[in-house]
């Protein structure tokens, strides 16, 4: 528990009424919503349940009952889905003579815009994006209003029509705002929609800010935590405390107030490093070097770059070496790596450089027992999706694997900006990891435990899924496996598990669980495959799913009250229902130093930890789920998942910034996405069991 007052962005509110008679229609009407089966009133399937069985969905505009084909009172405490969509329709409709923009999003809950005349230009419009979502009584003994704040987004002064004009393709609109209403560009649009072309204003993407020559869209916000509070509470102040929106939901005016949160372990936060403890990567690399050096051998490193660029990578070389205000890799790695410029890979075409290279790596003289890094110079700052020399990058990789050869990949133009010397710091601990070092892990002790993690990333090309994947024995960081399937395809993944766990029981004497780490919440289509695989090898020990979400949680978000930049403590952790969490993940951790100490002695720790404070990521959400409920209902147990998902967003060895996402899904995410470009759709051998993709 920690001192502080916590408040959560939820105001409570009481039913205007508690019960409340509807109409229902069995066809679509102007102005009805449409409401899916589950949200159908309960008092409504305890009548017709037996008509209504085959009806899909049902249509209400929550005022008349005048030519329906079912009316029935509705109890708004009994038939809680129905309530909550009652309300965000109620909502919604509110807010369309309020706002700018409103949309109910796919729970229903009503997305509001604000446009922002000050932050506009003169080819898009800036809108704030705030959600109001209703849940009932999952925080409190309350009905509850979750008010999030959604960032911005830009609309173009430009419609579809004069972007057609400017043989602009239009299809790289997915959203568009169109008589204050936000509209998705799918198959669901008018039939006479091409009539209207001129009444659609495009959401501003990242491909079509390319297509019309816009600089790169750049979502930067260093004060993240202070910023969302500040949003919701001046939208709460402004639009929510005012009487007419209490006359549609009667809320409490203010955030409600937690009576007690969770903490991870303590020393949860804590790194070993080769020679002390630290819980920022990057000092204590610095003053404690790695906890596991590279084993004795040789090393070597070369470059590969544009015939023009040999005065940047020589730059670079001095920069990891010995230029004046930057890292000595040797030094800081405890690495003894050395330039091979025998080695050194030039081409000359810059828009194939393939070829060259394969033909100059095919003719090296590679030495035996020796452990080679490739330095690729990117020469183009942009690899946009769909273009050829994405697939050259990728495939310089997939080339240099089959010759056991790790690739640190540079952008040229990033070598020579005055901020170089902290990317230098990252690309180190990358080398370290990839080299088969272990920069730092966590000052806990080795708890062995069959672990895998599961991530996803979708290609924008094929528009097709991909699950990574990946084993780990241990919380020391050592992953086994990498591997890369179609995310439809649960047997092969279920296959994987069973050879996982067969190998982990080569290992160790007894497997008591399988804790899997996944990008979403597992389905029964998934979990199935997986235990028919563990009956078949006669291993019927409980599965637990821990799912963690990809995205940060900005619908519920946690803050300490009591502090300026309203960011709890790091390793913060509450309940939000249903086995779900949120954890705080970020880098302020709580001062040590206590009475006993003194004054000296604590404002030192102070500094050092505001020192720390690099970032302000919102919430990690977390949903539980087991074949043996017991684990789940079982708070000690609770904690230690929640202390491993905590763990192991310390491993990642990308940078020394912190992440708050644990490796578990991190790896074989950036893993998934690398995949589908290589050639024949297979990893080689050599890139299954180390970091080569950091």
């Amino acid at each position: 528990m920690t001192d502080s007052k916590h408040i959560i962005n939820v105001l409570t509110f009481s039913h205007p009424e508690k019960e409340k008679t509807f109409g229902f229609k069995l066809k679509k009407a102007n102005g009805h919503s449409p409401l899916r089966k589950a949200e159908f009133p309960r008092e409504l399937w305890a009548k017709h349940q037996k008509d209504l069985s085959n009806t899909q969905y049902l249509y209400c505009d929550f005022s008349t009952t005048d030519n329906c084909d079912y009316v029935i009172p509705v109890d708004l405490t009994y038939s809680i889905y129905f309530a909550k969509h009652y309300y965000h329709f109620q909502i919604a409709q509110y807010f369309k003579k309020v706002a700018h923009v409103v949309h109910p999003n796919f729970i229903n809950a009503a997305t509001i815009w604000f446009e922002s005349s000050s932050e506009s230009t003169s080819e898009y419009t800036l809108y704030y994006k705030f959600t109001l979502a209703v849940r009932l009584a999952m925080i409190s003994d309350k009905p509850e209003l979750i008010v999030s704040f959604d960032g911005t987004s830009k609309v173009l002064k430009k419609n579809l029509l004069q972007l057609s004009s400017e043989d602009i393709d239009t299809g790289l609109a997915t959203w568009m705002v169109s008589n204050g209403e936000l509209v998705r560009n799918d198959e669901n649009l008018p039939e006479d929609f091409n009539n209207h072309l001129d009444e659609y204003y495009p959401v501003l993407n990242f491909e079509l800010a390319d297509a019309l020559g816009f600089p790169p869209l750049v979502k930067t916000n260093k004060d993240k935590y202070a910023s969302y509070f500040k949003n919701i509470d001046g939208f709460l102040n402004k639009y929510l405390n005012t009487e007419e929106f209490k006359k549609v939901i009667p809320h409490s005016g203010t955030w409600h107030e937690l009576e007690s949160v969770s903490l991870t372990s303590e020393g949860t936060s804590l790194l070993k490093f080769g020679r002390g403890t630290h819980t920022d990567p990057y000092e204590g690399l610095k003053a404690f070097k790695p906890c596991k050096p590279v084993p004795p051998g040789r090393y070597r490193f070369f470059f590969i770059c544009h015939e023009k660029d040999t005065k940047i990578a020589n730059l670079f070389h001095q920069y990891s070496k010995r230029k004046q205000g930057y890292i000595d890799f040797s030094k800081f790695l405890s690495l003894p790596l050395v330039y091979d410029d025998k080695l050194h890979i030039t081409f000359s075409d810059y828009n194939n450089p393939l070829d060259e290279i394969k033909d100059k790596l095919s003719k090296a003289e590679l030495q035996p027992n020796t452990n080679y890094l490739a330095v690729y110079i990117n020469p183009s700052y942009n690899y946009k999706a769909g273009h050829d020399k994405e697939n050259f990058y990728y495939k310089i990789k997939q080339l240099l694997l089959y010759y056991k050869i790790s690739t640190q990949v540079i952008l040229r133009e990033n070598i020579t900006k005055d901020n170089f010397q902290h990317s230098v710091r990252n690309i180190a601990v990358a080398t370290l990891a990839k080299l088969g070092g272990i920069p730092w892990r966590l000052d806990r002790e080795i708890n062995n435990e069959l672990i895998v993690g599961v991530g996803a990333f979708r290609t924008r090309r094929y528009n097709t899924r991909y699950l990574g994947s990946t084993f780990c024995f241990a919380n020391d960081g050592h992953f086994k496996g990498f591997n890369v399937l179609p995310a439809d395809n649960h047997k092969l993944l279920a296959g994987a598990i069973r050879e996982a766990i067969e190998k982990y029981k080569e290992q160790h004497e007894k497997t008591e669980r399988l804790i899997i780490h996944f990008y979403k919440r597992m389905s029964n289509k998934e979990i199935v495959p997986i235990i028919r695989q563990l009956k078949s090898i006669g291993n019927n020990i409980p599965v637990i799913i821990v799912t963690v979400n990809k995205t940060k949680s900005s619908d519920l978000v946690l803050f300490d009250k009591d502090y300026d930049r309203k960011m709890p403590y790091s390793g913060t952790y509450i309940p939000i229902g249903m086995d779900s969490y949120i954890l705080c993940n970020n880098t302020r951790y709580k001062p040590t130093l206590n009475g006993e100490h003194t004054e000296e002695e604590r404002e030192a720790e102070r500094l050092q930890l505001e020192k720390q404070l690099k970032s302000f990521p919102l919430p990690v959400k977390l949903h539980l789920q087991s074949t043996d409920e017991s684990i789940i209902n079982d708070q000690e147990e609770v904690k230690k998942l929640i202390d491993q998902v905590y763990q192991f967003s310390r491993m990642y060895w990308k940078s020394v910034s912190q992440q708050s996402l644990p490796v578990t899904t991190k790896y074989p995410e950036m893993v998934a996405e690398i995949f589908p470009h290589f050639v024949g759709g297979k990893i080689p051998e050599f890139g299954r069991n180390n970091l080569w993709f950091l």
